[in-house]
C-alpha cells in the first residue's frame, strides 16, 4: 500500500544571491531549498524587499513579491538607494524560516551590472 504522509513543518531558509542590477530593478536568485529540508513540496516563495538607505526610502514602504521558481525580477526600484532583501519558502504547513538579508544598491540611471555573484 501506498502511504501519503503530509509535512508536519514549514520549510527550511533558502540561500539568496544577486543576479543583474540596474538603476530601476534587480534580479536575486536562490538556491532552492534541499529535499530533505523541504518538509513537503514547496509552493512559493515570497520576497521582502526594503529601501533601506536613501532619501527616497520614506516614499517607499517595504514590498513583498511572490514567485514560484527561483529567481525574481524586482522593479520599482530608484537609482542609488540601499536595498535589503530576504526570501522564505511555502509549503503547506506556511512559511518557512526568511533567508540571511541580502543587501545591494541599485545603479545610478544609466548603469546597468549583471552578475555580482
Amino acid at each position: 500500500p501506498f502511504i501519503l504522509k503530509e509535512p508536519d513543518a514549514s520549510p527550511e531558509t533558502p540561500t539568496l544571491k544577486a543576479g543583474s542590477l540596474a538603476a530601476r530593478s534587480a534580479t536575486v536568485e536562490w538556491t532552492a531549498i534541499p529535499k530533505d529540508n523541504r518538509h513537503g513540496i514547496i509552493r512559493k516563495y515570497t520576497i521582502d524587499v526594503e529601501c533601506t538607505k536613501g532619501s527616497a526610502c520614506a516614499s517607499q514602504p517595504p514590498f513583498s513579491l511572490q514567485s514560484t521558481s527561483t529567481e525574481k525580477e524586482i522593479t520599482g526600484l530608484f537609482p542609488s538607494r540601499e536595498y535589503s532583501v530576504r526570501v522564505s519558502g511555502y509549503n503547506v504547513i506556511g512559511k518557512g524560516p526568511q533567508s540571511d538579508p541580502l543587501t545591494f544598491t541599485t545603479t545610478p540611471d544609466s548603469e546597468i551590472i549583471r552578475d555580482t555573484h
